[in-house]
């Protein structure tokens, strides 16, 4: 029995030991990380950082946390934030928000946001590359605003994106969020009538993204990783009487171009083409384009339904043989 606690105290002081020495790794990191955005001409400030945890949890509690990006200005404060992660393996790292409003300050526009215990998850596989294998974001109820009102709102959201099992270099990513509504702001850029239903009745996706090089530590200083595959199998949204569902297969070139067909189902789409005249402050559509709207539309029997595919190709987009434009880059930055 001594023997037995002899070796107890001699492994709760090698576990202290180690979680002393880690505790102390995640402050110096933190230093470290924000040092190096103000080489790169990030303003980073922080106000205090307690450390806490033990025995179990590295944790390190930040306070008044701003940072601004050097080219384009924008501002992030937040007056908390919480950083988090197992004692046995510092790579599954968990940031919580604070509850208070945290506030964005971008180029033109002020917002802010309230997320109820908001938090985001990050999974690194062991080993010296610490290659990306989940990234997600919880939150329950949410609301972001503008100095003239609310922008949107919703009761939850769900933000995943996980390494596939079979490639390394395909992430499967899903979105979800209950009860999103526009806000005010939204609903009146939209000229929306006082009857038109509050909240969305589905808004979800479900989707897959190939990269060229892995999301390792590499990653960070060196070359950027850029999708090279988009595999969109369902996208969803139901607002009232209005319904899109979107899927899409497309492989992008190094230049960022996309290559294949993505296929929109739209129920109600009269609905959706008022709203957008609305939102652009247009007249009513010119009588041809009218008329190539209600063909698409009938062209499989059901008038209020169309069903339309839309072609990436030599860097442009086509609905049928009907050039729509130059088609985006994707590019990470």
């Amino acid at each position: 029995m001594r023997r037995l606690i002899g070796w107890l105290g001699v492994l709760a002081l090698l576990w202290s030991g180690w979680w002393a020495l880690a505790s102390w790794g995640v402050s110096q990191g933190l230093t470290i990380a924000v040092e190096e955005l103000r080489a790169q001409g990030w303003q980073a400030d922080v106000g205090e950082t307690q450390q806490a945890g033990f025995p179990l949890t590295l944790r390190a509690d930040l306070s008044a946390v701003r940072l601004r990006a050097p080219l384009s200005g924008i501002a992030l404060s937040l007056p908390s934030l919480g950083i988090s992660a197992p004692a046995y393996w510092p790579g599954d790292v968990t940031l919580r928000l604070p509850q208070e409003r945290l506030h964005l300050d971008l180029a033109q526009q002020k917002v802010s946001g309230r997320f109820e215990r908001g938090r985001a998850q990050i999974n690194l596989n062991p080993g010296i590359n610490l290659q990306l294998q989940r990234l997600g974001f919880d939150s329950g109820s949410w609301q972001i605003e503008a100095p003239g009102g609310t922008i949107a709102s919703a009761s939850d959201l769900s933000l995943k994106m996980v390494q596939s099992a079979g490639d390394p270099l395909v992430y499967d990513l899903a979105l979800v969020s209950t009860a999103f509504a526009p806000g005010n702001l939204l609903r009146r850029a939209l000229s929306l009538p006082p009857d038109w239903p509050v909240v969305f009745s589905t808004l979800a996706a479900d989707l897959s993204v190939g990269f060229d090089r892995p999301l390792d530590r590499a990653a960070l200083t060196g070359p950027r990783p850029h999708p090279r595959a988009v595999l969109v199998r369902q996208a969803d949204a139901e607002w009232g009487a209005l319904q899109i569902t979107a899927t899409a297969d497309l492989s992008i070139s190094a230049r960022g171009v996309p290559e294949g067909v993505a296929t929109l189902r739209i129920r109600e789409w009269e609905l959706l083409m008022d709203l957008a005249q609305k939102a652009a402050g247009s007249e009513d559509q010119p009588g041809q384009m009218n008329f190539m709207l209600r063909a698409l539309a009938n062209m499989d029997g059901d008038p209020t339904t169309m069903v339309v595919d839309v072609a990436f190709r030599d860097g442009a987009m086509f609905l049928g043989p009907i050039a729509l434009g130059p088609a985006p880059r994707l590019v990470l930055r």
